[in-house]
């Protein structure tokens, strides 16, 4: 994998689909791009036409933030690494959508050429925007915000699919709900039956006290013009960032919102399909990270110093009891991430004093 790309906006041929890199940037809340030199919704033979100009880039405040529903328009932003299978299968899930998706961005971290023959399958099929980017959850998630067009964006896993009506009913609650930000919906398996966490029965606002139990990155959509308020995405965090800090990047973003005093929910809007979480001892590779962004983003927001240790005695008792049980790999999951809860919380204390 090249991690350099280049002029951040070159613009380069890959067999035959139209690929825009953009490189990284080491601000941590950086502003959207100016994104404008390219219309996305024009697929031409795969290819965008970078010759249309489209206004709607633009990021500034002064946009209607409650658009009426039957003129918003939903952008979804998808990083994608190693996955072509799980990418396929939402891709045509995005096909068969009631209300079709005014934009679909793939942020592309494999090797060159890797992805090309899927995504010019379906390029006369959605309204498709092929985009590079070196590693990196939220760097790719920022590359994408860089050149949305819609009035709502969202960012699905590379392995989610989507239910035929899911966009329709998340374009309508936020059309019903002049001032909301940011919702955030659950997660469910091929069943239906809901996964990750134990998310609530009814609509509620997101506050500092329940953030966490409340939104999972793939179930995020926002208003575009909220970004220009907070920043984007800080690229210390996610999957992938060079800090080790692998978790936390949608609560850290949410608490911005909140921040800013601007209104975010929990809505049990259902149809957001996703693998179930592996085995426990699968996850121990990744523990320490997740662990570490956890404490991160804690402590840099300031949460009770009371829940946050209670999350630690948590992640003890989970370790204490799988050794009692004799399931080491379990055991070694809940270690590595109390510790890197600590770990992360040690950081951000270090980056405050």
């Amino acid at each position: 994998m090249e991690r350099s790309f280049g002029n951040p906006h070159k613009r380069q041929r890959a067999s035959g689909q139209f690929v825009i890199t953009l490189g990284s940037t080491s601000r941590k809340y950086r502003p959207i791009p100016d994104c404008r030199h390219i219309r996305t919704s024009t697929a031409i033979n795969g290819a965008c036409r970078a010759d249309d100009v489209d206004k709607s880039g633009d990021m500034s405040t002064s946009q209607d933030p409650a658009p009426p529903h039957d003129d918003a328009k939903i952008s979804l932003v998808v990083a994608t690494l190693g996955r072509r299978i799980e990418l396929d299968r939402l891709l045509d899930s995005l096909t068969r959508q009631t209300l079709p998706p005014h934009q679909v961005i793939i942020v592309d971290q494999n090797p060159f050429g890797w992805l090309d023959d899927l995504l010019a399958a379906y390029a006369d099929r959605i309204p498709l925007l092929h985009l590079r980017s070196a590693k990196g959850a939220s760097l790719g998630r920022n590359t994408g915000l860089a050149c949305v067009t819609g009035n709502l964006v969202g960012f699905p896993d590379d392995d989610c699919w989507l239910q035929p009506d899911l966009i329709a009913r998340i374009v309508a609650h936020f059309g019903a709900r002049p001032g909301l930000a940011a919702a955030c919906i659950p997660l469910s398996d091929e069943t239906g039956q809901p996964i990750m966490l134990r998310w609530p029965a009814n609509t509620t606002p997101i506050t500092r006290a329940n953030v966490w139990q409340t939104c999972l990155m793939a179930g995020l959509f926002a208003r575009k013009s909220a970004f220009a308020l907070t920043g984007t995405f800080d690229e210390q965090l996610g999957v992938g960032a060079a800090t080790g800090l692998f978790s936390g990047e949608e609560t850290d973003l949410l608490l911005r919102f909140l921040a800013k005093n601007l209104a975010a929910e929990f809505t049990p809007i259902t149809g957001l399909h996703h693998p179930p979480r592996p085995p426990i001892a699968a996850l121990t590779p990744r523990a320490s990270g997740y662990g570490r962004g956890f404490g991160y983003v804690w402590t840099r927001h300031r949460l009770s110093v009371a829940g946050f240790y209670y999350f630690c005695l948590r992640a003890l008792g989970g370790q204490l009891f799988a050794l009692l049980k004799g399931d080491r790999g379990a055991a070694s999951f809940y270690a590595a991430s109390l510790t890197g809860r600590l770990a992360g919380r040690r950081l951000a204390l270090q980056q405050r004093a």
